[in-house]
């Protein structure tokens, strides 16, 4: 791309988040609330969470612990506000290390969210533990400490925003600092801050007010902020005055400067003693585990997605991500005052008072107790050892990493294991319905980060029970891993390679050639390589890529020029994208693989309950009441789809959109009827798979219904008719919308219900 382009470009996304900007200014004008529970343009979001930012107290720790060698009370005050000045630059300035500006929203944590970390020097190991402890009112708790020198910080912050003039943000809540070897508290409190620019876009942080910190040994630290005027004056500027007991008229030292750059120390006379450039500071590294190692509740792995989608600028994945999260944490909450419960914090204990604050502010006079607030919370050590030993509560409505459908009873956990789409509305409503109870089971629903694990988690018992694509549950019996199938989810829904008309592929397989392909997982590619040698190319001729879940977005990025998706998913995602661009949605097309394979049927991608064999054969008359359970459940959505739809999303909110609605419309006419395993799909697919070469010659299907207890209805007679039939009722259900589906019966009548 040339300079001019990059320009361009450049000038295109600054008149886009201006306009942005102004029309988000306009919204909050008259906005009465608090600021920090209102949506921001996507351009103003940090990838961070308010959580993380209580880093910056201690991102110099040698700073942080100096006060502990001072035998002085009158520098240990000066040391500490030193220490506090240099947590400022990096927690509000406009631009990072690498001179690029920084965003200007941080992420509203969760409740419960966490961050832990660690900073290792020469200074020893000091520890973070911070917690969302409120969410209305936000406020975050955090404690500090490092062992080797006896010093440890622990607080709370609860901010809130306002509009007058221009976006103010009041903090509420202090911090205690605490040195063992002299027993010596400082109380410290949180300047205010305030938008600058606001009218210019020019926009930038900057401090006001004033802030405290107050010692048990007599010592007060002012600090009065202000910023650039009209004519005078610099931005990020601070006076700092210490002085003792009540005489502020007489300070014994004057700090002066900006706490984004330098400031200057003099004495009770006003000679310099110090020249400070916070600037040149050198920040030692902050230590956490790596994401997949975190617990679900750690603030980077919870928000790990909506992070990479603001780093990305992909807008749209900003939205998604965050809202999946925003509304299971409604959900959360709405399931808990049903319960009568209350969310336990994890490692702070919400106290009706604080005796050593309360001491220091006795003796301050009431200037210096200005930010602190009537809620507190204090750091509790005897959950913290639990939670260190591993016994302490461990529950997540955003915990990926063991997930699928759990069955108890009693005092047994038995597992299964999906990823929740529409098309699982039959799990969801069986459990929202109380159909699983009914049964005398109890079933926890859990979701995997990637759904391409689903056969090896339930192949080596780590779950019971999932949902899987029937080429993949082949294909992991032929790897060794027991898995069976029970029964179907769906029957045969159209799959292919998805591309957009613009790509330069038509409906000519070897139009492919050159182009990036991509695919979910390792079978994929497998079936793409075979398709190529049948039509006399080979894999060298395209650029195989690996999506996983994401083809869709991929397309839409320009990172692949086609994928492979299915029908009433894939297909969906990006007509809907389309038609948001203004474009037709038949824009998308699919190459069925079905049809370039000639299989005579789409049965390799039909969707199964699977289950591990062992737990299987161990436990037959729980399966069975499960499966009739799933069963009710379809019944129901067969003859009460819209209904069902609702209460789906009533019980899982991340489902209420109105694409996941379009892609359960378009789900509808394949949910199985019977859940039966047929006998002819699993003679084809199981010869497909040998073709393909990933099942020996005599490898034998692995499926049974034997877990189903109704009748069952026979074969349709005429598989070819039904599936041109069920192709037009798909394009009438594109089209128009709504819920219909064949009626297909084995003496091949064929009708269609609307």
């Amino acid at each position: 791309m040339t300079a001019f382009k990059h320009e361009q470009k450049r000038d295109e996304h600054h008149h886009q988040h201006k306009s942005a900007w102004f029309q988000f200014l306009k919204s909050i004008a008259t906005f009465k609330g608090d600021l920090t529970s209102v949506t921001a343009p996507p351009f103003l979001l940090a990838p961070q969470s308010i959580v993380e930012f209580t880093t910056y107290w201690a991102e110099h720790p040698r700073l942080f612990v100096a006060p502990a060698t001072e035998e002085s009370p009158e520098k240990r005050a000066l040391l500490v506000l030193q220490w506090f000045l240099s947590t400022l630059k990096h927690q509000h300035a406009t631009k990072d290390d690498n001179g690029k500006r920084k965003k200007l929203k941080p992420l509203n944590p969760f409740l419960g969210e966490i961050f832990l970390g660690e900073w290792v020097d020469d200074a020893g190991t000091t520890k973070l533990v911070s917690e969302q402890v409120s969410h209305h009112p936000p406020a975050t708790a955090y404690r500090i400490w490092n062992d080797r020198h006896g010093v440890r910080l622990e607080g709370h912050v609860a901010p809130r925003a306002y509009f007058s003039t221009t976006i103010n943000i009041e903090r509420k809540g202090y911090s205690i600092l605490h040195i063992d070897r002299f027993n010596e508290d400082y109380l410290i409190t949180m300047p205010n801050a305030h938008v600058e620019g606001i009218a210019t876009f020019r926009i930038a942080p900057e401090l006001s007010g004033t802030s405290y910190i107050r010692s048990s040994s007599g010592y007060t630290s002012r600090i009065d902020y202000s910023s650039k005027g009209w004519f005078k004056g610099a931005s990020n500027s601070f006076v700092a005055t210490l002085y003792r007991g009540d005489n502020e008229p007489n300070p014994l030292y004057v700090l002066e400067g900006t706490w984004s750059g330098f400031y200057t120390v003099k004495d009770k006379c006003g000679k310099a003693l110090q020249m400070v450039d916070l600037a040149a500071l050198r920040r030692t590294p902050l230590q956490v585990a790596p994401i997949e190692e975190q617990h679900p509740l750690e603030s980077r792995r919870a928000w790990q997605h909506v992070a990479k989608a603001i780093n990305e600028n992909d807008i749209l994945a900003v939205g998604q991500e965050k809202s999946k999260i925003e509304n299971e944490q409604r959900a959360l909450r709405k399931k808990e005052k049903a319960a009568g419960m209350v969310w336990e914090r994890r490692y702070f204990t919400r106290v009706k008072e604080d005796p050593v604050a309360a001491r220091i502010l006795k003796t301050a006079g009431s200037a210096v107790s200005l930010g602190a607030d009537d809620i507190l919370w204090k750091f509790d050590t005897d959950k913290y050892k639990k939670t260190i030993r591993g016994d302490g509560p461990m529950e997540s409505p955003l915990d990926r990493s063991d997930s699928g459908v759990a069955l108890t009873d009693g005092d047994d956990t038995d597992r299964a294991q999906m990823h929740a789409t529409p098309y699982h509305a039959p799990l969801y409503l069986a459990q929202a319905r109380g159909y699983f109870k009914d049964e005398g089971i109890k079933v926890a629903l859990l979701e995997p980060n990637d759904p391409s694990d689903v056969t090896e988690i339930i192949g080596t018992g780590k779950v019971d029970l999932g949902f899987k694509a029937m080429i993949h549950t082949l294909a992991a019996k032929a790897r060794n891993f027991p898995v069976l199938s029970i029964g179907s989810l769906l029957d045969e829904p159209f799959t292919g390679v998805v591309y957009l008309k613009d790509s330069g592929i038509t409906s000519d397989f070897k139009t492919l050639k050159g182009k990036r392909i991509g695919y979910v997982g390792e079978f994929g590619k497998i079936q793409i390589d075979e398709l190529t040698s049948h039509y006399g190319m080979t894999p060298d001729d395209y650029t195989a890529v690996r999506c996983g879940m994401n083809v869709s977005k991929a397309i839409i990025r320009g990172e692949i020029d086609a994928g492979i998706g299915l029908e009433n998913v894939q297909m969906v995602e990006l007509e809907e994208w389309l038609a948001g661009q203004g474009r037709p949605k038949s824009d998308v097309q699919m190459l069925r693989i079905d049809e370039l394979a000639e299989l005579g049927c789409c049965c390799f991608c039909t969707i199964l309950y699977i289950g591990n064999e062992r737990f299987l054969a161990e436990n037959p008359e729980k399966v069975r009441a499960f499966m009739r359970a799933v069963k009710r459940a379809t019944d129901f959505i067969l003859a009460e789809p819209e209904r069902a739809y609702t209460e789906y999303v009533e019980f899982k909110p991340v489902m209420g959109t109105e694409l996941n609605r379009k892609i359960f419309e378009r789900s509808f006419a394949y949910f199985s009827k019977t859940l039966k395993n047929v006998r002819r799909d699993w003679e084809k697919v199981t010869k497909y798979g040998k073709r393909l070469g990933v099942l020996d010659q005599d490898f034998q299907p692995n499926y049974t219904n034997s877990f189903l207890s109704w009748p069952l209805d026979g074969e349709s007679s005429d598989p070819t008719g039904d599936q041109k039939r069920m192709l037009e009722l798909q394009k009438r259900v594109a089209a128009e919308g709504g819920f219909c589906r064949l009626d297909v019966t084995s003496a091949n009548q064929t009708s269609v219900q609307a």
